[in-house]
């Protein structure tokens, strides 16, 4: 029995799919994602510019021995500047499509972390889906919510402290919007999954971080007894 593959596509995306269908003729009850990842806590960290998604996912990944992952830094690391596939990259990231692979593929050598963050992941909804569908579904999503007049005043802030070009309040107000359209999808569906936790990320940091650790030691109703033994509380 023969199998089709769409070959016109990212080169790893074909040869992920291919590895999977040998895994599935020659393994037949064997899952093609890894179950190490399907049995790892995964966390995603969401929010507009300026939320401080950053920040906090760092020291929370240092404060619960997570390995934190900035999703933003796996594309830059994919998008070299110069290559001759640059523009089929983009047009595949835009698609949702190549995000989902790139993370697991980085993920994969984090399968032994208590844990593993995803700072500023997913970007819209098809790239959530397809996470789900390639990798594994999050054990909690962080939304780290903030009032459009906030978030513009501290992309302003910021980008006269460095001189950046975004510093152009029309580009900042269409960041903004943009973000707020594409997360509304993503929030309505996780909270539909009762997987999201809203963040009030107006509070000054460290009243943030208190939160997010409130959210994550919640998870533990579910997994209490394996989690506390892997030291999943919050320290003051």
């Amino acid at each position: 029995m023969s199998t089709q593959l769409d070959a016109d596509r990212d080169e790893e995306e074909v040869f992920y799919d291919i590895s999977v269908t040998v895994d599935s003729k020659l393994f037949p009850t064997k899952d093609p994602v890894a179950e190490n990842l399907k049995q790892t806590k995964i966390i995603f960290v969401i929010g507009g510019p300026g939320s401080g998604k950053g920040t906090q996912s760092r020291r929370v990944a240092e404060e619960y021995g997570f390995t934190h992952l900035s999703a933003q830094d796996i594309l830059l690391n994919t998008m070299v500047v110069g290559s001759d596939r640059r523009k089929e990259t983009q047009e595949t990231v835009e698609h949702g499509e190549l995000v989902p692979v790139k993370i697991k593929d980085a993920m994969m050598s984090s399968m032994d972390a208590k844990g593993i963050l995803i700072d500023d992941y997913p970007w819209e909804l098809k790239q959530a889906e397809e996470f789900e569908k390639k990798v594994a579904r999050p054990s909690l999503v962080l939304f780290l919510s903030s009032s459009r007049a906030t978030m513009k005043q501290r992309l302003l802030k910021s980008a006269r402290k460095s001189d950046h070009a975004t510093g152009d309040e029309e580009l900042v107000t269409k960041q903004i919007e943009d973000h707020l359209s594409a997360t509304q999808l993503i929030v309505e569906k996780y909270q539909r999954d009762n997987l999201i936790r809203k963040i009030n990320a107006e509070e000054m940091p460290d009243k943030v971080f208190r939160q997010i650790c409130e959210a994550i030691d919640s998870i533990q109703e579910s997994s209490e007894s394996d989690m506390a033994s892997d030291g999943f509380l919050c320290r003051n």
